[in-house]
């Protein structure tokens, strides 16, 4: 059986996850949601990681400040996601 979204995984690739524990097993957030691949650019903004969300259809039109609304990242510098981590860190 195959999961449309589900995240998908080949040996020798380079991620980043987010992982959630279900039912005593690590997943991977939100489907795909929660891989990004590693990269790096050559004289320009060094690591990135980018994440591959065509097969999930976004939610739009929330309201509320929910963490769906909107469009959510696809590419950000490993930089950017650092600081992004340690923010979360600090929130009670």
């Amino acid at each position: 059986m195959e999961v449309v979204g589900e995240a998908r995984y080949a040996v020798g690739d380079q991620v980043l996850l987010q992982l959630e524990w279900v039912d005593d097993e690590w997943h991977t957030l939100g489907l795909s949601y929660g891989k990004w691949s590693m990269g790096r650019e050559t004289g320009g903004p060094g690591a990135w990681i980018e994440r591959d969300l065509s097969g999930l259809e976004p939610m739009t039109g929330l309201t509320g400040g929910s963490a769906l609304s909107g469009t959510p990242p696809t590419r950000l510098t490993l930089d950017a996601m650092r600081a992004a981590v340690a923010a979360a860190e600090r929130r009670p």
